[in-house]
């Protein structure tokens, strides 16, 4: 069995999540939202991933930098939805499917409104040290 990507395992693992899966469900996509989505729901992609492994005490890691997107129509909803997953990375952050995690270290969360939508998009970034198993 090949083992999954790190943007793969981050979205499986987010979505065995029942703090998250209960606010916005299955509704968590790689890169975009099918059209028509429900509200709220997230995204997320990987925004920087240097291709420069390092060493991470006696074995080699990858680092990668991932984004988390939450959409909703109530501002204070799209934050603590985005707050939930970020907390979510930091209470667990062992392994991610086949991913064994080194390090994550997240920002902080901002919020900012799409007027031409009247929708909110919380976002954050984390990056990860991690090796495949």
């Amino acid at each position: 069995m090949a083992s999954a990507t790190i943007d793969q395992a981050y979205g499986t693992f987010i979505l065995t999540k029942a703090a998250v899966t209960a606010l916005i469900g299955t509704r968590f996509y790689y890169v975009e939202a099918p059209q028509k989505v429900a509200y709220p729901y997230g995204t997320y992609q990987v925004i920087s991933d240097p291709h420069m492994p390092f060493a991470f005490g006696d074995e080699l890691a990858g680092q990668v930098r991932i984004q988390t997107n939450v959409f909703h129509t109530d501002r204070y909803s799209a934050l603590s939805i985005c707050d939930t997953i970020r907390d979510q990375v930091h209470l667990d952050p062992g392994a991610w499917d086949s991913v064994v995690i080194h390090s994550a270290m997240a920002s902080g969360t901002i919020v900012r409104k799409d007027p031409s939508i009247d929708v909110y998009h919380a976002m954050f970034d984390i990056i990860v040290v991690y090796r495949d198993v």
